[in-house]
């Protein structure tokens, strides 16, 4: 709303609403709180915060300002909620890629704490005479007898699955079979792999052949969990 005054040119004033101002304050329709602003009086670099518009005769002017001030405050309402959902996401992000980071260093702790052989090592290792240097390996994954890691488009054997034969130990085939569908490659491997507090916090792998009941035992708490009776 524009008051008039003897000087337009310079003295022309618009009824000021700063959204500063309480909207409780708004709605109990003081006059006390609306002001006046000069053009003069608004910093060159504040231009856009201001915007000035021509009301219908028609409709209450405090009306308008009670609306204005409730969009104004929805707005920021919403922007600081984005804001913090925009937070919540990078935090996210962060805890993800830290975990992801750990997952790696874990994976190759696994990989170069054990010796790993590729499909045709072990197929040699095993005895095979078939023409295909990888169809005793790719048997043996098959039928659960050894689990493998993919890494890079091939699989990986761990050594210390086998005997002194080259051949799987079965209680690794009985592990697997007990892990079923709850435990990926990886896991097994990782499992196989960290200090296990059932085993007094021994890696299993390293006493498959000394105390293979107990590894089998450990496996048993992994997926079952502690049994009372």
């Amino acid at each position: 709303m524009i008051t008039k005054s003897q000087d337009k040119s310079k003295n022309v004033s618009f009824s000021f609403l700063s959204m500063d101002t309480d909207i409780t304050e708004l709605s109990n329709n003081n006059n006390d709180i609306d002001k006046h602003i000069n053009l003069s009086e608004i910093p060159s670099d504040e231009a856009d915060q201001y915007v000035v518009v021509k009301l219908p005769r028609a409709i209450d002017y405090y009306d308008v300002k009670l609306a204005i001030a409730s969009a104004v405050t929805a707005v920021t309402t919403f922007n600081k909620h984005k804001q913090l959902s925009f937070v919540t996401k990078l935090s996210e992000i962060e805890f993800t890629s830290r975990n992801e980071a750990r997952l790696e260093k874990l994976k190759n702790q696994i990989l170069t704490d054990s010796k790993w052989l590729t499909a045709s090592e072990l197929s040699k290792l095993a005895g095979s005479k078939s023409v295909n240097p990888s169809a005793a390996a790719n048997r043996l994954k098959k039928s659960k007898k050894i689990f493998a890691l993919p890494i890079n488009g091939k699989d990986l054997f761990p050594l210390y699955a086998l005997d002194e034969g080259g051949q799987p130990l079965p209680v690794i085939k009985k592990i697997i079979e007990l892990f079923g569908n709850k435990k990926t490659p990886w896991s097994i491997a990782i499992w196989f792999g960290t200090p296990n507090g059932w085993l007094s916090n021994k890696k299993p792998k390293d006493l498959l052949l000394t105390q293979l009941d107990d590894v089998y035992m450990a496996a048993r708490e992994e997926i079952e969990g502690p049994c009372h009776g």
